[in-house]
Order: structure tokens, then C-alpha cells, then sequence
């Protein structure tokens, strides 16, 4: 984040080099950052130069930049299991802990005994492909879980909805609705200020970065399920730059 800001503010070579290092890494670590690796990129790209070629030029560089970075990683997933896996492959499994509950068990008990003895991506390979067959076949069943699948992302997974304890309770809650409070007016008008503003005039960039991504990991886990998030890591971070809109302006109030 703070590697992009500086980029927009001056578009040196040295500084996209160093921006797509730390996003080979970031994905490497977790990959649901890719889409908002990819926007972020774009949207930089877009602001910081004069023209489409230069825009495009750079981007080949971050690409370059970025797949030298994981090119390690994939080349050790290549030799131990024989396939191209660029980073881990773990969409199975949190598809088949969202989703295997609905999926019936003459479906689902059959999937776990074929893949019995299989190596991870195989066994990741063949989850996917079980539960997104399901899904198509299975639409309006599938929508009804995204509204659940939000709340869970955006409050808290079931597992932590019936946790009394003093220690959740001001450690994690009470602190998450304070920040959830003291962020919501500002990441609206930001997402308005994107709808009646051209790109290249809406200077906030810090508040676009991090609204692209609380909406690509939003999309993502309300599309694949959040059934294990314990915290809103990293988008509590993106939320503390909302919240800081309105703090500023309520200690400008107080005549601080």
C-alpha cells in the first residue's frame, strides 16, 4: 500500500521494480491478494503515466518483477507433484469447508473416499471440481448462502457468534464495532466519489487503493464462504484508513 502511494507520487522505475517484489510475496503468502494485486496495479499504472504505452510498458515490468519472484515456489510445485501450480492449491478445501455441509451426502461421501491416498492437488483437484459441479447444478440453493456467507466475512463466523467471554467480547467485538462505526460514512462517500468522479480527478488514492481491497476480498469470500476467518485481517487495515477520515474530522471539530 504505502509502495503504491509512492509510486503515483513519483513514477520511478526502481519503485515499480520494488512494488511488484513485495507482490510476488504478498500472493505467495495469500494468494486471494491477486485481485486486488492486479486492480491495484492497473489503477496506478492508469493515474501515473502520460500515456497507453507507457501504462502498458510498465505493467509488462511489474509482471516480469512479479513472476521471477514466485517463479521459485512454482518450480518446487512442479517437480514435487508434476503440475503447473503457481502458488498453493487450497480452493478445494475451502470450498468443501463452505460448502460440503450442503452438498448431499450421496455426493459428498463418495468424494471423500475417492480421494483417500491422493496427493494434495489432486485432492484439491477433484474437491473443486465436485463442488462447482454442484453449484451449477445447483444455483438458487448456491445464492441463498451468499447473503450468510457476507455476515460471516463482514461480522462473525458461526463459530464465534455464541462466544460470551469478557475476553471476545473487548478484545474483538467491541473493538471491530468501534472501527466498523467510525469507518462506514467515509468508505460510502468513497465508493460514491468513484461513481461522479472521473479517475484520474478522484486524488484520493490511499482511500481507492484500500476500497479495492475491502471489495475484492468482500466478492471473494462471499462468493467462496468465510467459514474460517477468525479476524478481518488485512481488511481491518484497509478500514483504519476510512476510520482515520472520520476521526480527523470529529478532533477538527473539537478544535484539536
Amino acid at each position: 500500500f504505502y509502495v503504491l502511494v509512492r509510486i503515483q507520487a513519483l513514477p520511478e522505475p526502481r519503485r515499480w521494480i520494488s512494488a511488484s517484489l513485495i507482490s510476488g510475496l504478498l500472493a505467495l503468502a495469500e494468494p486471494i491478494t491477486i485481485p486486488f494485486i492486479v486492480l491495484s496495479f492497473g489503477y496506478v499504472a492508469y493515474l501515473s503515466q502520460r500515456s497507453f504505452k507507457d501504462s502498458i510498458l510498465q505493467l509488462a515490468v511489474v509482471l516480469f518483477v512479479f513472476a521471477i519472484t514466485i517463479a521459485p515456489w512454482t518450480v518446487r510445485n512442479y517437480l514435487v507433484f508434476n503440475e503447473l501450480v503457481f502458488f498453493k492449491s487450497s480452493f478445494g478445501a475451502s470450498l468443501k469447508d463452505s460448502f460440503g455441509k450442503h452438498v448431499p451426502k450421496e455426493t459428498y461421501a463418495p468424494l471423500i473416499k475417492m480421494v483417500e491416498g491422493k496427493n494434495e492437488i489432486e485432492e484439491d483437484n477433484a474437491v473443486r471440481k465436485a463442488i462447482l459441479s454442484w453449484v451449477v447444478a445447483n444455483p438458487l440453493t448456491y445464492m441463498r448462502l451468499l447473503p450468510s456467507h457476507f455476515l460471516n466475512f463482514w461480522w462473525e463466523t458461526k463459530r464465534y457468534k455464541d462466544n460470551r467471554t469478557t475476553q471476545y467480547i473487548l478484545g474483538r467485538k467491541f473493538p471491530y464495532i468501534g472501527l466498523l462505526g467510525l469507518s462506514l460514512l467515509p468508505l460510502f462517500l468513497a465508493i460514491v466519489r468513484l461513481g461522479w468522479r472521473k479517475l484520474r480527478a478522484n486524488i484520493r488514492i490511499d482511500q481507492n487503493l484500500m476500497l479495492i481491497l475491502i471489495l475484492t476480498y468482500t466478492a471473494t469470500y462471499t462468493l467462496v464462504g468465510a467459514w474460517n476467518m477468525r479476524y478481518h485481517f488485512p481488511v481491518e487495515l484497509a478500514m483504519f484508513v476510512f476510520a482515520a477520515e472520520t476521526s480527523i474530522h470529529v478532533l477538527n471539530k473539537l478544535g484539536f
